[in-house]
């Protein structure tokens, strides 16, 4: 007896949402692609290091972000449309380019990776697993967006307002206890505010690596290497040296030792705001250079407060491995934490 086959009915509706997800994860690929080739080119006609830096760190998102839609694509057997190159060629004088065309062209690209992930949120909201890769990049670009439009605003460069909302507002869902951009923000306001500020942030990296320098000119001492400390030297500028063991004494000592370190932490701040960060420990070393003829050559030869030194060549060689551990210090501190923009 023949068994009759039972036809079952094809599945329109998967059908229909995976020709659907195929397109939408091409579309983010192929605007990725064109994003991609476009900051390339922008990137050699760029002139401020921090935009030359971001720029090149959101191309490397889009990189990784084509590798994983890909990849998740190929998971799922979706195809991607039979297209094998992507025209990303843009005629473009490349004289009248500037900073500023660039920032402002590069936010419009961002913006426009934001808008098409978020639309394509709502097909996918079946495939959890999909969805969530979608909200994390997302979530990425936006943090580029608002990064672009911090440094837009510090430059008087933004042209016009943010096409989309702030991440706190977009409608994505959380884990339990994350902190928002707003929370954050509000949480971190004054030290964005001392980041930003060339004199506050410099003059923070500069009492850092005081406090440093101090902290190895004890240690010298304590093992014998040295007879007199880098704070000692400051604080006989001010009081005889026989004062400086006394409860005001030491206080004048740090008083006037954290602000002559502070003040070349201000003068590196100016000096790397105007030449980059590239080479900060160079330009530490050069800081240390002149504050070593500035305190060891001035201060204690021209003035005779340390005469003394003068015959202790030991000292003499450890106060300049401190103004080198000083300099190392401040110069890594506004390299790492300073956001300095050139004022155009």
């Amino acid at each position: 007896m023949a068994i009759p086959r039972i036809r079952r009915k094809p599945p329109t509706k998967q059908r229909n949402t995976n020709k659907t997800e195929s397109c939408n994860l091409w579309e983010i690929i192929k605007y990725n692609l064109t994003a991609q080739e476009r900051l390339s080119f922008l990137e050699d006609y760029v002139q401020d290091q921090d935009l030359r830096f971001l720029l090149k760190g959101y191309r490397e998102l889009l990189v990784k972000n084509i590798d994983v839609l890909k990849e998740e694509m190929a998971k799922r057997g979706l195809v991607g449309l039979d297209r094998h190159a992507v025209d990303a060629q843009f005629p473009i004088n490349p004289q009248m380019l500037s900073d500023r065309q660039i920032a402002n062209e590069s936010l419009l690209l961002v913006q426009g990776n934001v808008d098409l992930l978020t639309r394509t949120l709502e097909p996918v909201s079946h495939d959890e697993q999909l969805r969530s890769i979608l909200i994390e990049d997302v979530t990425r670009v936006m943090d580029f967006r608002d990064e672009m439009v911090k440094y837009l605003k510090m430059n008087g460069w933004l042209d016009s307002p943010t096409l989309f909302p702030s991440l706190a507002t977009v409608n994505i869902k959380r884990k339990t206890g994350e902190n928002t951009s707003a929370g954050k923000t509000a949480n971190t306001g004054l030290v964005k505010k001392i980041t930003r500020d060339t004199l506050a942030i410099g003059a923070l990296a500069g009492t850092t690596g005081t406090v440093v320098m101090h902290g190895f000119s004890e240690i010298w001492k304590l093992m014998g290497l040295v007879k007199i400390t880098t704070l000692q030297v400051s604080g006989a500028i001010f009081v005889a040296r026989d004062q400086l063991n006394t409860p005001i004494g030491f206080i004048i000592s740090i008083i006037s030792h954290l602000m002559v370190g502070s003040a070349g932490g201000v003068l590196l701040a100016h000096y790397m705001k105007y030449t980059g960060k590239d080479l900060y420990w160079l330009k530490g070393l050069a800081l240390a250079g002149f504050m070593l003829l500035g305190g060891m050559g001035f201060m204690v030869h021209v003035m005779q407060i340390m005469p003394q030194m003068d015959k202790d060549t030991l000292t003499v060689l450890f106060h300049i491995i401190n103004y080198f551990i000083y300099g190392l210090v401040v110069a890594y501190v506004i390299a790492r934490y300073g956001e300095l923009r050139r004022q155009s």
